[in-house]
């Protein structure tokens, strides 16, 4: 019986972490966008990690869920995930180094953060409950957020989204 339960782990890992695999993002295929044509919530702030903060809020009003606090004592942590997890090509590699509770995360998204940011974030949210990514963005569990950001000199980034 355990080895049953080990399969339906891998495979439901599998399922909800198809798009945090580094290797397809890239070997060049697409940036996987969500299938509905809803458009990405975007903010404005004096930081990318401020907007990242402020996009997440905007998707929780949707749903009426409290606003998270910004967790700004983390953002230097989270930026260290990001860079390391870039430097392992590991997505969740950091985990939880930073005292978080939960993490999503965009690893290798292309071209710039302000421009793919909020795409990553809207493709997070897109998966709908039952997806560990918006269920993660959703939660009454967690009272803050940190979004850490490292990016690569290609232009592509990383982006981890520290919850506690």
């Amino acid at each position: 019986m355990r080895g049953g339960l080990v399969i339906i782990a891998a495979v439901t890992c599998l399922a909800s972490c198809e798009v945090e695999d580094p290797s397809q993002l890239r070997s060049g295929s697409p940036l996987r966008r969500r299938t509905s044509s809803a458009k990405a919530v975007v903010a404005t702030g004096t930081t990318e990690a401020e907007k990242c903060f402020k996009v997440i809020n905007a998707y929780r009003e949707q749903i009426g869920a409290k606003a998270l606090k910004h967790w700004t004592k983390g953002e230097s942590c989270a930026d260290d995930s990001a860079k390391s997890d870039a430097a392992s090509n590991t997505a969740h590699g950091s985990f939880p180094n930073c005292g978080e509770f939960a993490q999503n995360e965009c690893p290798s998204y292309p071209s710039s953060v302000s421009e793919n940011l909020p795409e990553c974030l809207a493709d997070m949210w897109a998966e709908g409950r039952g997806g560990g990514h918006y269920d993660n963005m959703a939660s009454s569990k967690y009272t803050e957020v940190a979004c850490g950001i490292h990016e690569l000199p290609n232009g592509d980034f990383w982006s981890v989204q520290n919850f506690r």
